[in-house]
């Protein structure tokens, strides 16, 4: 793909996501929700700059999790390999917080490897905003999640770990490990 086709490509997928997203809110914030799949595909991009259905998927991924989107849709619009990416970063309900996050953590041992630096640009994102409204506001963060303080930690930490066993030596895993550990 051109760079020139990529970019066009790119910035209909950001507009989609843009307007899908339209409205809604960073948990407990007033940043635009679409900050977060736009900082997602600009680590992609920065880190995996040929991987066009991976930066995409980046911008796309939580589409279909937080708005009426269908996986149908985005396949038609954007093609199989980024529906492919943007299924399964797409979160399935357990019964619990803490199962619906294992479940995320279990999937991650035998997911394809695009879909393994999706989900740790996703992480390294949610836990660098994390650790920053940390410094900021100090422990009245965790009030914002259904999950208590070490929960999230649990989380974050266990992705970290399938992470870079999965991805040993990228630089993505280094931020993400950054990121983590500011959480402490």
């Amino acid at each position: 793909m051109s760079k020139r086709a990529f970019r066009e490509r790119f910035a209909v997928a950001a507009a989609f996501a843009a307007d899908a997203h339209k409205g809604q809110l960073r948990k407990g914030t007033a940043i635009p929700y679409i900050t977060h799949p736009l900082a997602v595909a600009e680590s992609l991009a920065r880190f995996y700059p040929d991987a066009a259905d991976l930066i995409v998927a980046g911008v796309l991924h939580d589409v279909v999790e937080d708005t009426d989107i269908s996986i149908e849709e985005i396949e038609g619009l954007f093609g199989a390999g980024v529906a492919r990416l943007v299924a399964g970063a797409t979160k399935v309900n357990g019964d619990s917080w803490r199962q619906t996050r294992q479940m995320q953590i279990d999937k991650l041992r035998e997911a394809e490897l695009d879909m393994v630096r999706l989900k740790a640009a996703d992480a390294q994102h949610n836990a660098e905003s994390m650790r920053r409204d940390l410094v900021a506001h100090g422990p009245a963060l965790w009030k914002r999640f259904r999950g208590d303080a070490d929960d999230i930690r649990w989380y974050y930490q266990s992705m970290l770990e399938i992470i870079a066993h999965r991805l040993p030596g990228e630089p993505l895993v280094d931020e993400l490990s950054r990121s983590v550990a500011g959480l402490a």
